[in-house]
């Protein structure tokens, strides 16, 4: 059956069944973003075959919705330059696909959890700009560098990490 999922303030419509969803800044005519009230719903979670999400640029506020976890297939999750707060909810490390995991410019806040070691697949994860994620680096990452084999970058620039 085919459904559609609406996002009022981008005014478009998107299949449910798709693999990839751009509603970036750039990806909008003008370079139109989010209201400033827009938040990420936790509607997402009926985007189920999705594999690359990218909400980056549109002043997006509130949280990442604990249903994020029911995107069983996504590899790429792009909320990056938004104002997305809070800290970083274990539901996001439940999604053992991802590959590219940007968070960058964000206004997210406390740290690092351990959970990331279970992203096996994780090549790259950018959280940089987020000044109020603070701590260590999880003993996890540096020990589990042979578990997370396809890392190839972390970001953390200007995070207060020691």
């Amino acid at each position: 059956m085919y459904q559609k999922i609406h996002w009022p303030y981008f005014n478009k419509n998107y299949d449910l069944s798709a693999a990839n969803v751009n509603v970036s800044s750039r990806a909008l005519p003008y370079h139109r973003s989010a209201p400033a009230s827009a938040t990420i719903s936790t509607h997402i979670s009926l985007l189920k075959k999705v594999q690359v999400l990218n909400l980056s640029g549109n002043g997006l506020t509130g949280t990442i919705p604990s249903s994020i976890n029911r995107l069983l297939y996504l590899r790429d999750l792009n909320l990056y330059n938004n104002q997305i707060g809070g800290s970083l909810p274990q539901e996001l490390f439940e999604i053992s696909g991802l590959e590219y995991l940007t968070l960058g410019r964000n206004i997210f806040s406390g740290t690092i959890p351990p959970a990331i070691n279970q992203l096996h697949n994780l090549k790259s994860i950018h959280i940089g700009y987020n000044v109020n994620i603070t701590g260590t680096i999880p003993k996890e990452i540096p020990l589990n560098l042979a578990l997370l084999g396809a890392l190839i970058a972390i970001f953390i620039i200007t995070c207060e990490l020691l």
